[in-house]
């Protein structure tokens, strides 16, 4: 599956895009509802940063840690432009308010 920003629900992949690991995704302000993060294995790693590189979600999932269910982030806010910076497994939702 490649990136999909076709609705009002990203379906996120990989960290690649444009070319560039960490480009932008999108360009300007997004009002983000909630962030899921699923299918990731039993470690890994989901950076999120705005364009000019602040860090909006970073989330580390280690070996010892017994989540089976997604991991969710509601009532994230406006965001100024969004990175996909760091992907180490898994499918991201992105939920457009």
């Amino acid at each position: 599956m490649a990136n999909s920003l076709s609705s009002r629900q990203w379906k996120l992949d990989t960290a690649t895009s444009y070319g560039s690991a960490g480009a932008v995704l999108w360009p300007s302000n997004v009002k983000v509802e909630q962030i899921e993060w699923s299918g990731f294995a039993a470690s890994g790693n989901l950076i999120i940063k705005d364009q000019t590189g602040r860090v909006v979600i970073d989330w580390l999932i280690s070996a010892t840690d017994t989540i089976l269910a997604p991991v969710r982030l509601s009532k994230v806010g406006w965001v100024n432009g969004f990175v996909l910076d760091t992907l180490s497994g898994g499918v991201v939702s992105v939920y457009i308010d």
